[in-house]
């Protein structure tokens, strides 16, 4: 299949030299199959990040791949204990939760609306990249970005503070409340939190837990090297 191919074509370019970071979407076809993919990555020493499936068109006749929140929380858990068996030397945290980011707190999940554009092949300019075919203005625009912020339709990238369920969390700053996008397509509202919230609450404390062990493991290690 397109794995073989693409594990091939990472190989080839580790022999050039080239060291690839890995984008890793997860979906209720692939999530089983989690732990070996990021094996792959750290049996190579290559950063990797991983996501979660977005529907594009939820009226689509093909099979959704939105995985089951159970079975994704088993996949990342089971990956999670890959990674603590070959704790690396350098930091996984910022890449293992979808759209969390624990770098700094923050009230947005992402810029769309407020300070993020994406552009099309043909210079069409959108909000997002899951909105190219709703293109707001064009890059001949004199400022693409005031017009993507004055949008009123469709999703809004509301402050975490407005969404329900969300302003009281302690973990509210680290995920902002997830793709707001996704959260709209889902539910029909931006001012809810994203479908994948049990999600990411029941992995934030087991990512800090591995995250201590691997800072306490490689401290020691480079303790023992000073020592020798």
């Amino acid at each position: 299949g397109s794995a073989v191919q693409v594990a091939r074509t990472i190989d080839q370019a580790l022999a050039r030299g080239l060291r690839p970071h890995l984008s890793i979407t997860v979906t209720a076809r692939n999530a089983g199959s989690l732990p070996e993919a990021v094996a792959f990555a750290l049996d190579r020493g290559l950063l990797f990040n991983l996501n979660f499936y977005r529907e594009q068109d939820l009226e689509s006749p093909f099979p959704a791949l939105t995985p089951d929140g159970d079975r994704l929380i088993a996949a990342l858990r089971q990956a999670l204990a890959v990674i603590e068996e070959r704790l690396p030397p350098y930091n996984l945290i910022a890449g293992l939760l979808d759209r969390v980011s624990l770098a700094a707190p923050h009230r947005y999940p992402c810029g769309v609306g407020h300070a993020y554009l994406v552009v099309g092949p043909r210079g069409q300019v959108a909000r997002c990249q899951m909105e190219l075919e709703r293109p707001v203005t064009d890059i001949w625009t004199e400022d693409p970005l005031t017009p993507l912020r004055a949008v009123n339709g469709g999703f809004r990238n509301l402050p975490v503070e407005q969404r329900e369920g969300c302003r009281t969390c302690p973990w509210r700053y680290w995920c902002a409340g997830g793709c707001p996008l996704l959260t709209h397509r889902l539910t029909g509202r931006s001012d809810r939190p994203s479908p994948y919230c049990r999600v990411y609450k029941t992995l934030f404390p087991e990512m800090l837990r591995l995250e201590g062990l691997r800072l306490l493991r490689w401290q020691d290690r480079r303790a023992q090297a000073a020592g020798r």
